[in-house]
């Protein structure tokens, strides 16, 4: 069973457990679950590139990834940026 780490609560802090704000280290390695969302939302890396670079299988990115729809997230993202850029220089493709 993954062990939940908060900066506030410790080790196993029930709060982040809910909101999901935790480092949790999964077989030996501690993983910022966050930081990854983050990188596959705002760039275009692969769940291959997510995984090696925080040594961590692509199973488990592509379950947190479905459970937490980072796909459409992502979509959302570029939508945005298309949107700022199209207002900013009035040409956008998609």
């Amino acid at each position: 069973m993954p062990r939940f780490f908060c900066a506030l609560g410790g080790l196993s802090c029930e709060s982040c457990k809910v909101l999901k704000l935790t480092y949790v280290e999964e077989r030996g390695v501690r993983v910022d679950w966050i930081k990854i969302k983050t990188e596959y939302v705002t760039t275009d890396t692969t769940y291959r590139e997510l995984a090696e670079k925080y040594g961590i299988s692509q199973t488990q990115v592509a379950n947190h990834s479905k459970d937490e729809g980072w796909r459409k997230l992502r979509e959302e993202h570029l939508q945005n940026i298309c949107l700022t850029t199209k207002v900013q220089r009035q040409t956008c493709s998609t």
